[in-house]
């Protein structure tokens, strides 16, 4: 019999290989190990994902407490409207006492205020302040102003000029978001505030901005600083699931976050935001639940 050849009793030869058969058998069994390794591979990403989230915030509470060892108080964003709780940290480069961005960023990325704003605002860019579980956003284009980055409500610049605001052509492009929300209000719902109870600063009910003095934090290693949030602009986070403002839940159903004192922790969704006294006084720099502001 010659090479390549396979005596069958009672059938002859045939030649060597697979059959139908076992072919289908052998892509079923495939199949079935690609099903119990995808779910591994995928649980393996998340994990690597919150690592690194994790590695990022806590640089982000060291700066935080670089921050308020300096100046005595915490940095806090600008809210777009008066009643607003879409505050973007940001913040406006020429208003000190609202770029709480680019002043933190100082402690960890190094240079200057108005070039940080720059940097941060950029669409491609990629620092400990982008969340890593955050997927990147792509825009079509259109036509729009040009605006200094860290301006108010600006999370793009287009340009880096402080004065004029010209018309132009935006090409499609791609935007990475940047994942983490401030604690500036606690668990109240949206400023005028008559006392901050998170970080600030606050918008007090006569339009002033109130800034939160380092030892107005009673209890620094139980209060929420920075988490990982549903927004995509640095802006305030609450524990309202409803709010556009909520914490988010990127990593197994679950947050990151870093709190006063500089220690991170990761808990279910469930367990930063129900409304109970034990996960709403986290929010408040007087460990208080204050259950008259849910």
């Amino acid at each position: 019999m010659g090479p390549g050849r396979v005596r069958d009793e009672g059938m002859g030869t045939r030649e060597g290989g697979f059959t139908l058969i076992e072919l289908l058998v052998t892509i079923a069994i495939l199949a079935v190990l690609a099903s119990l390794l995808l779910p591994a591979l995928s649980r393996a990403k998340s994990a690597a994902y919150s690592a690194v989230c994790k590695g990022n915030l806590r640089q982000l509470g060291i700066a935080l407490n670089l921050y308020v060892g300096d100046a005595g108080t915490y940095p806090g964003g600008f809210p777009s409207q008066a009643t607003s709780t879409d505050a973007t940290w940001l913040g406006s480069p020429n208003m000190p006492g609202t770029r709480g961005l680019p002043e933190l960023a100082r402690y960890v990325l190094g240079g200057e205020v108005w070039d940080l704003s720059v940097r941060l605002a950029r669409p491609h860019e990629r620092t400990v302040f982008h969340c890593p579980a955050k997927k990147v956003q792509r825009f079509g284009g259109g036509s729009g102003p040009v605006q200094p980055a860290g301006g108010i409500g600006s999370s793009v610049s287009f340009g880096d000029t402080p004065t004029g605001l010209p018309t132009i052509e935006l090409r499609p492009f791609e935007l990475n978001p940047y994942g983490y929300g401030y604690n500036g209000l606690g668990t109240v719902w949206r400023p005028p505030v008559v006392t901050p109870l998170g970080l600030g600063p606050a918008v007090t009910v006569d339009g002033r901005l109130q800034s939160v003095a380092d030892s107005a934090v009673k209890a620094p290693s139980g209060m929420l600083a920075i988490a990982d949030a549903v927004g995509n602009l640095f802006d305030y986070v609450n524990p309202y699931p409803d709010n556009k403002a909520a914490l988010g839940q990127p990593h197994n159903a679950g947050a990151n976050a870093v709190f006063v004192d500089g220690h991170v922790e990761y808990r279910k969704f469930r367990r930063w935001t129900e409304a109970s006294d034990a996960a709403r006084r986290i929010w408040n720099n007087d460990h208080e639940p204050h259950p008259e502001t849910w």
